[in-house]
């Protein structure tokens, strides 16, 4: 949605899901509408009757970006503009995203689309590698808490849940002639990335029209019944399942959520209602964190916790009081 641009009076975005949500009235459905767009643009997610868009969410790629560029240290393209501390996610987490475009403090968690990995972000990708293959299934699960754990709508990407071996790389299936220069065009399009900036490098990027690439792409979904996909599988059904259950995590508010980064490697989020308090410790590092600054009283829902009620090295632990 990014690159449609209109000067009308009237933005055609506007007046397309206008159009839809009268189709879907009409047909007695209900229907959600997402905005692909890196502009943190408010106006996506403001009603039409306000001078919006009206999207129901919106891809808030600043979430993925500064995590990955704390987490697995890419630093060129477009994660040059992050700068890679826990302090930026969880600034990134209060605002939405990052402030750069309007301010988006008054729309609710639930319009911002955040991942861990999608298409883009693993497809665009020269190799096509997932996070978890770059910084392990430890961290990965931890980070995966993270995304579960907050009141903003999580997407997951295919495999992610078992930590899937096999890449996802772009593939494509054209005639001869333009697949010719897709192919020229993909290998060119990474020159300016320093990994790449040898010929020879470059000829190994996978070529697109290529049957291999597609068929290296695809799962292996046994890979989900035995360790340790299993283990992370298992993993996802008990973050997903309190997600769902949990009087506290179903309430959405941002106005009661608080990250905060604790130090280089350990981020915390708080969510309390009426229900109660709920304390996400995320911790990257390798040494254990105790939660002592957070009081008494707290009861470990999901996560192995070290005496005290602590986070042990590269993992995530809930606890609730």
């Amino acid at each position: 949605t990014h690159a449609i641009h209109d000067a009308s009076a009237r933005h055609i975005l506007a007046e397309i899901t206008d159009a839809a949500r009268q189709e879907a009235g009409a047909a007695n459905k209900t229907i959600v509408l997402i905005a692909e767009t890196d502009e943190n643009d408010v106006r996506y997610l403001r009603p039409t009757s306000e001078g919006g868009f009206g999207f129901d969410a919106v891809y808030a790629d600043d979430f993925h970006h500064a995590l990955r560029r704390y987490l697995a240290g890419d630093h060129e393209g477009y994660y040059s503009h992050f700068n890679g501390t826990l302090d930026e996610v969880a600034r990134c987490i209060q605002q939405g995203w990052l402030r750069r475009g309007a301010p988006a403090e008054d729309r609710p968690a639930w319009q911002f689309l955040y991942v861990l990995q999608n298409h883009d972000q693993v497809g665009n990708r020269a190799f096509g590698e997932r996070l978890h293959h770059q910084i392990g299934l430890e961290r990965f699960a931890a980070a995966s808490a993270l995304l579960l754990f907050l009141p903003q709508t999580p997407m997951l990407f295919m495999g992610q849940e078992f930590g899937a071996s096999t890449p996802f790389q772009f593939f494509t299936d054209h005639n001869p002639e333009l697949g010719k220069l897709v192919t020229e065009g993909r290998r060119r399009e990474f020159k300016a990335f320093s990994a790449f900036a040898d010929e020879a490098t470059r000829e190994r990027i996978p070529d697109p029209q290529a049957e291999s690439t597609f068929l290296h792409s695809k799962l292996q979904p046994d890979e989900g019944d035995r360790p340790p996909g299993s283990t992370l599988r298992d993993w996802y059904t008990s973050l997903l399942t309190l997600r769902r259950t949990d009087p506290v995590l179903r309430d959405q508010s941002r106005e009661r959520t608080s990250p905060r980064a604790l130090t280089r490697d350990v981020l915390s989020v708080r969510r309390w209602a009426d229900a109660g308090e709920r304390l996400l410790i995320v911790n990257f590092g390798d040494d254990s964190f105790s939660t002592s600054e957070f009081g008494d009283g707290w009861r470990a829902l999901l996560g192995k916790t070290t005496q005290g009620a602590g986070a042990p090295p590269r993992s995530a632990v809930i606890l609730g009081r």
